[in-house]
């Protein structure tokens, strides 16, 4: 299973119906925030960070770190401290996925085919929302973060070049539409670990710096002349009578270690 790539921006919005307020759910790390939400707090707390992946295999888990915010239906500000209206029922938010194998495709919408359009969420009215701390039962409005956060996982074929996400309330407004080419959901491997190594460092100043660099090197005399010592294999390193370079070590010389910034 691959790394999780890094969170990025993403909300999703819930239109108003009668004299109430528009509701959006919103994440990300990075200023300026959605509608300009104040999420430092949140995201000190480990909270609406936005969307993130990870790959296994080309079958893709999402993970939705997002937080629950009232917005004024005219100028879309944000207001705090709020909830829901109660009016009897229950509040859902959808996911949709769709994918495009056109290289070009980015943000046309008529490149893309949906392969999952889903409820992900379903909200009680007294869910306390940004930075509610008085809430229904003791709720406060880490309660609505956590209850605003979901996975999914969903399968992306060989050929897929862009992934297109949109979140809205069963009342959309606010549609955000994030394209993601492949390479920012699938990372690509990580390059493999080098199996050897040069030992030992040198001291300058206060500080040893290791010999294991591009410019580094080690060597020994022989018959006159400096040959080069043969690199350390990181699976000899502190194994008895091993490697070309050794320290001895309770009576005995085993493999030395890297060391050394």
């Amino acid at each position: 299973m691959g790394d999780w790539t890094k969170f990025y921006q993403f909300y999703g919005g819930f239109a108003k119906t009668g004299t109430a307020q528009d509701v959006a759910l919103v994440g990300g790390e990075v200023k300026p925030y959605p509608f300009n939400v104040n999420l430092e707090r949140a995201n000190k707390s480990g909270f609406a960070k936005g969307i993130r992946f990870k790959n296994n295999d080309r079958v893709v888990t999402l993970e939705c770190s997002l937080a629950p915010i009232v917005l004024n239906f005219q100028t879309a500000k944000p207001i705090y401290d709020k909830t829901y209206v109660n009016y009897g029922g229950k509040y859902d938010w959808f996911l949709e996925i769709a994918t495009s194998d056109d290289p070009n495709a980015k943000s046309d919408d008529s490149k893309y085919k949906v392969i999952q359009n889903e409820k992900v969420l379903t909200h009680n009215w007294y869910l306390p929302f940004l930075y509610k701390e008085d809430g229904n039962g003791g709720l406060t409005w880490r309660n609505g973060c956590k209850s605003s956060s979901f996975s999914k996982t969903f399968t992306v074929g060989e050929n897929v070049k862009w992934v297109r996400f949109i979140l809205s309330g069963a009342n959309p407004k606010y549609p955000k539409s994030i394209y993601l080419k492949i390479e920012q959901i699938i990372l690509p491997p990580p390059p493999p670990k080098p199996q050897k190594f040069r030992p030992f460092a040198i001291r300058k100043g206060q500080v040893f710096k290791s010999l294991n660099t591009e410019s580094g090197f080690l060597k020994i005399r022989k018959s006159g002349a400096f040959q080069d010592i043969e690199l350390m294999k990181f699976t000899d390193t502190n194994n008895a009578n091993m490697g070309s370079c050794r320290i001895r070590k309770g009576g005995v010389f085993v493999g030395q270690g890297k060391f050394g910034e």
